[in-house]
């Protein structure tokens, strides 16, 4: 579960996840399991790939709720 953006600017509707923590996603499923996988290794943040509607790029780091704190 994802429980805080930090960056500048939030994750909007209809951005697109392309990458969790480095690993291509192409489903909510997918997206679903990096974020598990992440969180069974105990990371605290996994960085998100995204794509806006315009078409830029950029990564996000989000903090998630099964990591240590840093």
């Amino acid at each position: 579960m994802i429980v805080l953006v930090w960056a500048d600017t939030a994750l909007d509707r209809g951005m697109i996840i392309t990458q969790v923590h480095y690993k291509n996603v192409g489903s909510a499923a997918e997206f679903h399991a990096a974020v598990a996988a992440a969180e069974r290794t105990g990371r605290s943040a996994v960085l998100l790939h995204v794509q806006a509607p315009n078409g830029q790029v950029g990564d996000v780091a989000v903090r998630v709720s099964g990591g240590q704190k840093d």
